[in-house]
């Protein structure tokens, strides 16, 4: 599926409008699973009701927390624990998924920072990569439709390819996006809860 004209999506929860440039929609009837890739811009709804103003910042300051942004930021510092997050490998054995427990994350993501370009790369030891968020469960509406999911924390999935590195901005931005696949929680949040790569945590 493509699209010739950017997609106009107007986010009155969190108070912004935003304009889509879809660069592929693929979507596997088989497997459930769609992906797209795409830029977004941003640009900040306006409102003379601070009550409005207030209920923006609080909602942004939801979606932000646990949210891939939050991971990317995270991961750049090296501050995954100190942010709330805990990373896993998982190693599939049986059409199982077994969770490996890290003792340094930074070494089994081989984490480099490259300080001419301010970037950062990652290159797990292995393909799938589960990220936890422990400050807070998933929502409810999450849970309604996913009962067999974690009650107390939220658990998303990072499929990488063979050899291929991730490289992160200090922003959060990772390219190239189709370098990684996510599933489980962060497949909820979606463009609802996107925020722009300047979002500043107040």
């Amino acid at each position: 599926m493509l699209s010739e004209e950017p997609l106009q999506i107007e986010n009155k929860a969190l108070g912004y409008t935003i304009r889509y440039t879809l660069d592929s929609f693929v979507h596997e009837y088989q497997s459930g699973i769609s992906q797209y890739t795409g830029f977004p811009m941003f640009e900040e709804l306006r409102s003379d009701d601070p009550a409005q103003v207030k209920a923006w910042k609080e909602a942004r300051s939801k979606a932000y927390r646990g949210s891939i942004l939050h991971f990317m930021r995270s991961v750049y510092q090296q501050r995954l624990t100190e942010e709330g997050f805990e990373i896993q490998f998982l190693i599939t054995v049986n059409n199982r998924d077994t969770a490996i427990r890290l003792k340094n994350y930074y070494g089994a993501m081989n984490y480099k920072k490259d300080d001419s370009t301010q970037t950062v790369s990652v290159r797990p030891n292995q393909l799938q990569v589960a990220v936890i968020y422990i400050d807070e469960p998933p929502a409810p509406e999450y849970r309604a439709i996913n009962p067999e999911a974690p009650e107390d924390f939220q658990f998303s999935v990072l499929n990488f390819q063979p050899g291929d590195q991730l490289f992160i901005e200090k922003n959060g931005f990772y390219f190239e996006q189709p370098d990684i696949t996510i599933r489980d929680y962060w497949t909820w949040d979606k463009l609802a809860d996107m925020l722009p790569y300047d979002y500043v945590v107040e």
